[in-house]
């Protein structure tokens, strides 16, 4: 197991926070966005909500206040991303004097960039460890660093060149089945074995075992997030170990046993998953077990379900080179089809089928964004 990039980001978490609550205190009272400074430069989720809110209220001319703010968040819908109205009225209470707005800007500008080099060397040791090819190495360290210096306000999305020759392969967790830096969705009927069958990808990765003959390319940590069926997954992993001979005793397979919540509060919970993974030793992977109930709103409600991928998304770009699994159900009409929102779907990486015909489970590929489709996979069920 590789051990992970140390020191680690600049800045703690704590700080970044202080610093850009600060930096949205100043402009609320009246301090213009200085050069370089756009959405990407703030690391918090609801502070990229607040900030773009704040520029849209910036071009239209209108004088910024605590309720002109919050009203542009409802009306965006970002309300309770950015926090609530107390907490974007609390963020006047961060800052003395909008003069100071260009220290915290060269502050977040210095942690943004500090962040951005920190990524790119963590994927670029790993990729060299992993013996990818040196140019192939050095062209994704470029186009990491690349983006640190197109943060301008203007059009609020970082820019690279293309076309640069070198193209990387995959960087695979488990070689033709999960990828690093990707989102996966797997999905199927009740009783299917969606949660068996994650809970089996999640020992693999763990333990670095063939995952039904797939090997294991980065074995590491993994947390599980159940959200239901809790009481029964103990009893899954002691029939895996009995089953493979493998004991988990001294792998980094780690359980949340409870449901994660992710927009009730995105801010919050983006904070508390990525402060509990980064606890587990050479993270690679997070398991969402299942997405309705993790998500603490509807599935099928396009407003919802945006956030919460959102908080996912933020998560992966905190936590370089992990992949996020999540499980769903089937929908109630189309068994074909995870249920809920189609841009879920449309946001994935990958996506698998788990079906279960009589004392089979088939496990079927039927999205991968950037690959050819694994063949369908058909296991018997067996009673440990």
């Amino acid at each position: 197991m590789m051990n992970r990039v140390s020191p680690g980001p600049p800045f703690s978490d704590s700080r970044i926070r202080d610093i850009e609550r600060c930096l949205l205190g100043s402009y609320i009272q009246g301090a213009a966005i200085g050069e370089g400074i756009g959405e990407a430069v703030f690391c918090l989720g609801s502070h990229r909500a607040i900030f773009a809110a704040i520029c849209e209220l910036k071009a239209r001319g209108l004088d910024l206040n605590i309720m002109v703010l919050v009203s542009e968040l409802t009306k965006r819908g970002k309300l309770d991303e950015a926090g609530g109205a107390a907490a974007v009225a609390a963020l006047t209470d961060a800052v003395a004097s909008p003069a100071n707005a260009a220290f915290y800007e060269a502050e977040a500008l210095a942690a943004f960039r500090g962040r951005a080099a920190w990524r790119a060397a963590a994927l670029a040791k790993e990729a060299l460890e992993q013996r990818e090819a040196p140019d192939a190495v050095v062209t994704r360290l470029a186009a990491a660093l690349e983006t640190v210096t197109c943060t301008g306000n203007t059009e609020n999305f970082p820019i690279v060149r293309m076309g640069r020759g070198s193209v990387s392969p995959p960087a695979w967790i488990v070689k033709g089945i999960l990828a690093a830096d990707s989102f996966c969705v797997i999905y199927g009927g009740s009783g299917a074995g969606k949660s068996f069958l994650a809970l089996d990808l999640a020992a693999s990765v763990a333990t670095g075992r063939p995952f039904h003959g797939a090997p294991v390319k980065r074995q590491g940590g993994v947390l599980y997030i159940a959200g239901e069926g809790q009481a029964g997954l103990e009893s899954r992993l002691a029939a895996w170990q009995k089953f493979t001979g493998q004991s988990l005793e001294s792998f980094p397979l780690y359980l949340n046993a409870k449901a994660a919540n992710l927009i009730a509060d995105p801010a919050a919970a983006e904070r508390d998953i990525t402060a509990a993974a980064r606890t587990i030793p050479g993270l690679r992977l997070i398991i969402v077990d299942t997405w309705a109930r993790c998500l603490g709103g509807d599935d099928s409600a396009p407003s919802d379900a945006a956030r919460g991928v959102q908080v996912l998304d933020d998560i992966r770009r905190t936590l370089p080179g992990i992949a996020v699994v999540i499980i769903t159900h089937t929908g109630h009409a189309a068994k074909d089809r995870a249920r809920g929102w189609s841009g879920v779907y449309a946001a994935a990486d990958t996506s698998f089928r788990v079906e279960s015909p009589d004392d089979t489970l088939v496990f079927t590929a039927d999205k991968c964004k950037d690959g050819a489709l694994p063949a369908p996979a058909a296991y018997r069920k067996e009673i440990v």
